[in-house]
Order: structure tokens, then sequence, then C-alpha cells
């Protein structure tokens, strides 16, 4: 796998990256039970066709966005942490897009949107293009910075370091969003969450020859 620059380097410089103390995230998720965890708050939306699903395919939170008015999700969340998203997903139509939100904006994202020439992926940076149906998305927040990271199919983590957000969450959660940009495909999208994975996070300084060190703070 392919570390981002920017942890990559920190870490391996022996910098500590600050703490506010504890991180804390109310739940990890692998959406295998009939119900949402107590943890999630969410809107439940008013366009008819768009809904949430745990039961139609057992171990996958499936969403269904018929527009704008769309399933979204998200959980309290402080300190520093790391999250982990799997998504399945394959849009086609402009706009199609899903992944992960942060204090209520789109930050991670799996979108068809013609603007950007088709089917893409972003994690807190500009957009690149892709052609694959599942991603991997990796964000870690320190005391005042939140890095992001994605995985394609291809094998490797890719960074954008334009991505970097000088920001301090106090939610993180899901979304799927679905229009009809040309009138001319009036159907609604659909995408699969495998697992929603946050944990708390100390990093852990290390000297620059302790590179199996570094590897061993990623999976």
């Amino acid at each position: 796998m392919k570390l981002g620059k920017t942890a990559a380097v920190l870490l391996a410089l022996g910098m500590t990256l600050g703490m506010q103390g504890p991180g804390r995230c109310q739940s990890s998720d692998d959406f295998n039970g009939p119900e949402l965890s107590p943890a999630w708050a969410f809107i439940t939306p008013s366009t008819p066709g768009s809904y949430l699903d745990l039961t139609s395919r057992p171990g996958f939170l499936h969403m269904v966005s018929s527009d704008l008015d769309a399933p979204r999700l998200w959980q309290a969340v402080s300190g520093a942490w790391a999250l982990e998203v799997r998504l399945e997903f394959d849009p086609s139509d402009d706009f199609e897009d899903a992944g992960i939100l942060i204090d209520g904006e789109r930050v991670a994202e799996f979108a068809f949107d013609a603007r950007f020439g088709g089917r893409v992926v972003s994690c807190l940076g500009g957009f690149s293009g892709y052609t694959g149906r599942t991603v991997v998305f990796r964000i870690l927040q320190t005391s005042d910075q939140q890095i992001g990271f994605w995985l394609g199919e291809d094998g490797l983590w890719h960074e954008d370091l334009s991505g970097v957000r000088y920001q301090v969450a106090s939610t993180v959660g899901l979304f799927l969003a679905r229009h009809d940009q040309d009138g001319h495909t009036p159907r609604p999208a659909s995408a699969d969450f495998d697992y929603f994975d946050c944990s708390p996070w100390t990093p852990t300084p290390v000297k620059s020859s302790s590179w199996a060190r570094l590897k061993g703070l990623y999976r």
C-alpha cells in the first residue's frame, strides 16, 4: 500500500501531531444488525423513493436517493480520531455522489459529475478520474488538521496534498445524493456502505530509520 506523503513524512521525521486529549467516536458500525446503532442521528428523506435499508443486503448499509433530498446520517466526534469507510457504488449519470460528511459538508466523494469529466473520487482534495466500483476512504483528525486518503481497486492509497484541512470536526457521517441534471435519466441512485470504522487515534512519533514501525501504523 502507498502511504500518504503528508502523514508519512511527518511521522518519519519524528514530529508529534498535537492532540486535543483522548479522541472520541460514538460508535463504529459494520451494519450487520437490522437497525442502526443509537449513536447515529439521521435524516429521513421526504422525497419518495429515497431511503436507508439494512436488510436488503445484510452486512451493508444500503442507501437509495431519488433527488438531492437524500439520506444522511452522522455521529459526534471529538479530539483525534481515525476513520475508515468502505463504499461500493456504480455512478453513471450526472449527478450521483456518495461518501463522507464532516460537519455536514461533503469532504470525501465518489461521484459521477460531468463538470469533472465523469466518474471521479476525492478525499479532502481535488477530484481524480476513476473507473472502479469500490473505494475505501481514510481520514485522520489531529489537534487541528484533517488528512485524507483513498484506496482504489489498484491497491494503492492516494492522497491529494492540497486536501489537508485545518479544522476540528464535531460530527462525521455518510451521505448519498442524486440529481438528474439533464432530466433525461429519471432513476434513483443507490450505494452500499460496507463499514464505518471510527476510533480514537494517538500517532506515535518515530525516527527516520524506523520504517517498519511507521508502516505498522497503517493497516
